[in-house]
């Protein structure tokens, strides 16, 4: 189920992204295994925190 939520979650971002400056996704993981999920999907670490990941959307979604 958390795979099928993530999946929608990015998807309405991507759609929005689409009227708005959205260039990413940004999440703050509770724990290592949570984080763990989110890096299965594609998000990387942030060079700031390692418990905040980010997935950037694809150019073609945010172009004006």
């Amino acid at each position: 189920m958390g795979a099928s939520l993530l999946q929608d979650a990015v998807k309405r971002c991507a759609l929005v992204s689409q009227h708005a400056g959205i260039r990413a996704v940004l999440v703050h993981a509770l724990h290592d295994r949570a984080k763990q999920f989110y890096e299965h999907y594609g998000f990387q670490a942030s060079p700031v925190h390692p418990l905040t990941l980010l997935l950037r959307l694809p150019k073609s979604q945010v172009s004006f």
